[in-house]
């Protein structure tokens, strides 16, 4: 991706990360990189704002909503990172009678 820039949870120590509290990201932050400092946001728009005021210094957020987000409200001068904190496999579970196509 085009202005994507490099990352690890390593480069992140010390810095403000905005994220939602009790979401994937929080849990895994907060677990396995506790020099981390998590800053508690209301939701990614929230954060976009925290971001473009200095508030925090970086956002943890699912990379398609956080890129969404970004273009919906046009916000100029975030760049995504291209580490990714963790993938999760997520289901659906449906009722009997609808069968997937």
């Amino acid at each position: 991706m085009p202005g994507m820039k490099s990352a690890s949870p390593e480069a992140l120590s010390g810095i403000k990360v905005g994220l939602t509290k009790g979401g994937f990201p929080f849990q895994k932050l907060s677990q396995d990189h506790p020099s981390i400092t998590l800053v508690i946001i209301k939701d990614d728009l929230d954060g976009i704002g925290k971001l473009l005021k200095g508030d925090i210094d970086a956002l943890a957020t699912n990379r398609l909503t956080g890129q969404y987000q970004i273009q919906k409200h046009g916000a100029q001068g975030i760049v995504p990172v291209a580490w990714t904190l963790a993938s999760k496999e997520i289901a659906i579970a449906l009722r009997k009678e609808i069968r997937p196509c």
